[in-house]
């Protein structure tokens, strides 16, 4: 008898045990469904939103009017990319880096009236100008520039004014 009653009382205990397991894989299974309704929920709005207006019949057109202005979008990027090389190549080459170095040419004369002035583009040429001030008369020499150097002598003012052009490139 006593026998019988403790496994009536262990059959008891396990049978709680499963009755409890049962009910905690229910919650665990109700919570899991809520939490795919809700993302379901969100989708099927998404797709609502995404298909406003649109019935079998125009699908095929509102998708082929989409990739034909792809295309069109995809042609205008090579475009732009392309006049912006051009553009980057034209800039390159403009005379736009300057540089002036004043100095006295003579020096029992005046001040620093006399200068060179560098005109050079981003692979350096261009031209140097010069003038030399003096008290009777005042000249100017323009030299041609190809990468820097010159056909002509440079003299030292000039070279100068070439190496403070070529800083304003940075």
């Amino acid at each position: 008898m006593k026998g019988d009653k403790m496994m009536l009382q262990d059959e008891r205990i396990l049978l709680f045990g499963l009755m409890f397991l049962q009910w905690l894989l229910l919650i665990i299974v109700l919570v899991w469904m809520l939490i795919i309704n809700s993302r379901s929920k969100k989708i099927l709005k998404q797709f609502r939103e995404l298909t406003n207006g649109v019935t079998k019949e125009n699908l095929e057109a509102i998708l082929r009017k989409f990739l034909d202005q792809t295309k069109e979008v995809r042609e205008s990027h090579q475009e732009v990319k392309q006049e912006m090389t051009d553009l980057k190549k034209a800039v390159g080459r403009k005379k736009g880096n300057v540089g002036v170095y004043r100095f006295h040419a003579f020096d029992h004369e005046g001040s620093d009236l006399s200068f060179s002035i560098a005109v050079i583009d981003d692979i350096e040429t261009g031209f140097v100008l010069t003038s030399i001030f003096g008290r009777q008369e005042s000249r100017v020499y323009a030299k041609p520039l190809d990468r820097g150097k010159s056909v002509y002598h440079l003299t030292s003012e000039e070279i100068e004014a070439i190496e403070r052009a070529k800083k304003s490139l940075s």
